[in-house]
C-alpha cells in the first residue's frame, strides 16, 4: 500500500505538470498550488501508513483522507491569486486542517487504547 500511494502521487503530479505546460489557460500558480496539494495528501497518507496505528484506523484513513484531498484538488484548480476574501482558499486551508485533526485523532485515539 505505501509504494501505491507514492506510485499514484507521482503520476498525478506528472499529469497535472503536462497539462500545465500544455494548457496556457492553466495558470502556473494553480498548476504549483494543485501539485503542492497532491504532495501534501500523500505525504498525509505514508504518515498514516507508518504510524503505529490499528489496521481499522489506517484503513478508515485511506478512504477519508482521499476524498478530503479531492475536495481539495477541486478547489485548488479555481483558486485565484489574490489572499484577500479568498474563499476557496479558506476552504483549502480548513479542509487541511480538518485532515490533520483526523490523523492526529486517529493517534491519540489508537495510543489510550
Amino acid at each position: 500500500m505505501k509504494n501505491i500511494n507514492l506510485k499514484i502521487g507521482l503520476v498525478l503530479i506528472l499529469v497535472n505538470s503536462t497539462i500545465g505546460m500544455i494548457f496556457n489557460s492553466y495558470e502556473t500558480f494553480n498548476w504549483l498550488f494543485v501539485d503542492f496539494v497532491i504532495i501534501f495528501n500523500i505525504t498525509l497518507l505514508q504518515i498514516a501508513y507508518y504510524s503505529k496505528i490499528s489496521d481499522g484506523f489506517k484503513v478508515a484513513l485511506s478512504f477519508i483522507l482521499p476524498i478530503i484531498g479531492v475536495v481539495t484538488f477541486l478547489l485548488s484548480l479555481e483558486l485565484e491569486r489574490k489572499i484577500e476574501n479568498n474563499i476557496f482558499l479558506s476552504g483549502i486551508l480548513i479542509l487541511f486542517s480538518i485532515q490533520i485533526i483526523i490523523l492526529m485523532i486517529a493517534k491519540t485515539i489508537n495510543i489510550n487504547k
